[in-house]
């Protein structure tokens, strides 16, 4: 079997377009860039079904005549062609679509509204660290400590008993205009686009296990319950099925690790706010790099747990089983330039990513990469004797 190879950056490996369609639920979009063109394609995983590791390529405008796409999906197929061969696809960029598109359509449940809630809970962390430095500079300490909330207007636009949001917000870039020596509405302009760029991170200034807001932290919140999931499920699940779940778990980890660092990161950042507002082009920058690497961390993994919740619902063992297979075999891949192999920790991740890269209808051994007959074998025996189960139980006769 040829040596499998990983991606080298994220933008190899592509972003997920939401399809509803079974067979093309797995669709990423990649741009392939040549000296002179632009060329979009499209790789499929698990378009076959089953655990085959095997996936589709093709140019991106045949899509639509290979896979079976329901009424929104032909919608969203062509608002993303629309983008006509744009360079810079990306998570965010194909999120606006999708979310365009659902509320068009109707199927929005309340994104595009989340999302100014996003922003605004965003902003209101931003202020709070302006106000707090603001409050002690003045030694003023109910608003050293006043709660970020308090400047999200929600039914009220009093921030204190004697200050409105607005006369606080205005005080306080006031101050800090001085002090930055910019105009206090230039001030409110770069607290504006951070906070926008901000808002599928959450707020600052909270612990990690605290935040909640925002499309990407949603995101990893919902990877940290799968995580949990996988433990529960084990503990009464088949032992063919304990390998599978356990490198998914380790999957999982690697990716929470990878996201909760790069958080950690913009915490750290942000601390030193005023400074980051002086430096605001710089600032973006470095927020538009941590925005990128989580969003493609946690690209593709909402897919998974789709799958994963929709089986568990039908309380059936054995699509249970084929949606942790599945999961097994289709987890996101992280690029080479991603994974740290001056550590222990990242040695054993490269080992593990290119092991399950090179999957195709087989399974292998973790420790030397070559294929495991006896697991595979395990695990087949134990699907048929699940099956034979389950006649006897529907048919006692």
């Amino acid at each position: 079997m040829a040596k499998p190879t990983l991606p080298r950056r994220f933008e190899d490996r592509g972003t997920t377009v939401p399809f509803e369609g079974r067979s093309l639920r797995l669709t990423r979009l990649r741009v392939i860039s040549g000296a002179t063109t632009v060329e979009w394609e499209a790789t499929v995983a698990g378009f076959w079904g089953g655990s085959s590791r095997q996936i589709l390529v093709v140019p991106w405008r045949h899509l639509a005549s290979i896979g079976q796409m329901s009424p929104r999906d032909e919608t969203l197929f062509k608002a993303v062609d629309s983008l006509e061969d744009a360079e810079d696809i990306n998570p965010f960029v194909i999120r606006d679509v999708v979310l365009k598109v659902d509320d068009r359509l109707g199927h929005g449940k309340g994104a595009l509204g989340l999302r100014r809630y996003d922003r605004a809970k965003a902003k209101a962390s931003l202020l709070a660290i302006l106000v707090h430095d603001y409050g002690r500079q003045q030694r003023d300490r109910v608003l050293a400590s006043l709660p970020p909330a308090k400047l999200v207007e929600n039914g009220s636009k009093q921030a204190t008993d004697t200050l409105t949001i607005e006369q606080l917000t205005g005080q306080t870039l006031d101050f800090h205009g001085k002090r930055l020596g910019l105009p206090a509405a230039e001030l409110g302009r770069r607290l504006d686009s951070l906070a926008e760029l901000l808002t599928p991170l959450g707020e600052v200034g909270v612990s990690q296990a605290a935040k909640e807001d925002g499309f990407l932290i949603r995101c990893r919140n919902r990877l940290r319950a799968f995580d949990h999931e996988m433990i529960e499920y084990e503990k009464n699940a088949r032992h063919e099925m304990s390998d599978p779940t356990a490198m998914i778990r380790f999957a999982v980890k690697q990716y929470l690790g990878y996201v909760d660092t790069k958080l950690a990161s913009l915490e750290e950042k942000f601390v030193h706010l005023p400074s980051l507002l002086r430096e605001a082009d710089r600032t973006a920058g470095f927020l538009n790099g941590v925005r990128r690497d989580v969003a493609y961390a946690l690209d593709g993994w909402d897919v998974l747990m789709d799958i994963w919740d929709e089986a568990k619902e039908t309380g059936d063992d054995m699509k249970i089983e084929d949606a942790v297979m599945f999961a097994f075999t289709n987890a996101p891949l992280m690029p080479l330039q991603e994974i740290d192999t001056s550590t222990e920790s990242g040695k054993v991740w490269r080992g593990y990513e290119t092991v399950r890269g090179g999957l195709v209808k087989m399974m292998h051994s973790w420790n030397d990469g070559e294929p495991d007959d006896e697991l595979m074998k395990r695990t087949e025996e134990g699907k048929q004797r699940e099956k034979v189960r389950k006649r006897k139980r529907a048919d006692p006769e």
